[in-house]
């Protein structure tokens, strides 16, 4: 019951009419005011708009990176869409350090960037690419209508777009520990099984991830099992569940 009542308000919240009559109103040149900054919502949705204005959009990540995520340690965030959590991650750290956010969707860069430079967030580099470990320098990426179900594979709205590895981003920044805060819609499966450097393994300190069931070389994966392979592979303990989103830290 709560389930269904929770899902029909988030209806109302999010219909047509609302975004009319309430969010569109509310968004100033392109950006609409949230609790961590000014997220740039131009030519997205209103749907999308519409869960930004009532919180609803990445809620559980955002929550979990304000309680749990350490001020003084550099972050790789994978997932970075319009700028929600990287604004999150900007915001809870000290200015000074270093941020490093990636997102795959050329349509929502745009909007990243936007929201980077309105909100004067200059320790936050951007980078518009895709997690992939086949090798191969670049790959195909799906552009769904609302941007929120965009993912690697071909279609008629494919792009190609650079691909990238977690251990070339910790070489290439020279990172010694770092954090990461993942949201790829299950890409983050690849790159936990595929990530064998040890020293960015060892490196990574902390982790706040959105997991979600995947498959992988024809294989099926359920949330559980993605989470046995981060605890052994990345030698974590659990620090707190939500049940959408885990938050990690390394074993003392």
């Amino acid at each position: 019951m709560m389930t269904y009542l929770k899902r029909r308000i988030g209806d109302m919240l999010t219909s047509r009419l609302l975004h009319k009559l309430v969010v569109k109103p509310a968004i100033n040149n392109g950006f609409l005011l949230t609790d961590t900054g000014s997220i740039c919502v131009r030519d997205q949705s209103p749907y999308l708009q519409s869960l930004i204005y009532w919180k609803l959009y990445e809620r559980s990540e955002v929550k979990l990176i304000k309680r749990f995520l350490k001020q003084n340690v550099p972050v790789i965030e994978f997932g970075a869409s319009l700028g929600m959590t990287s604004a999150s991650i900007c915001t809870t750290l000290n200015k000074t350090v270093r941020v490093i956010s990636v997102e795959a969707n050329p349509k929502l860069f745009y909007n990243l960037t936007e929201t980077k430079n309105r909100n004067g967030f200059d320790n936050l580099q951007l980078i518009c690419a895709a997690v992939d470990y086949s090798g191969e320098p670049s790959i195909s990426f799906m552009l769904d209508e609302s941007n929120l179900g965009s993912h690697k594979g071909i279609s008629e709205n494919s792009v190609q777009v650079p691909a990238v590895e977690l251990n070339r981003i910790v070489k290439e920044n020279q990172l010694k520990h770092f954090a990461l805060v993942c949201d790829i819609e299950g890409a983050e499966l690849e790159l936990f099984i595929n990530e064998t450097n040890t020293q960015v393994i060892e490196a990574c300190t902390q982790i706040i991830i959105e997991l979600h069931p995947a498959e992988y070389n024809g294989k099926k994966y359920v949330r559980s099992e993605i989470n046995d392979i981060i605890l052994e592979k990345f030698k974590m303990r659990t620090i707190y569940t939500d049940g959408k989103t885990w938050v990690y830290e390394k074993k003392k």
